[in-house]
């Protein structure tokens, strides 16, 4: 027997997902966490959190 939902599950899990920004320091963090723990990270990812740490030193939080 298949069990049918009638909601939407993308819109549920959209509404309870939390914030993109959010998400993506999380990731941030732990790619910081792996290269310190000697972890040798891929190019793509090197330029990445190298890009999103400028934009962090360039607007830090107040």
């Amino acid at each position: 027997m298949k069990i049918h939902h009638k909601s939407d599950y993308r819109a549920l899990r959209r509404a309870h997902y939390p914030d993109a920004g959010d998400q993506l320091d999380a990731v941030l963090a732990l790619a910081e966490s792996l290269q310190q723990s000697g972890y040798v990270l891929p190019e793509k990812v090197r330029q990445w959190m190298e890009s999103c740490q400028d934009v962090k030193r360039r607007y830090p939080k107040r």
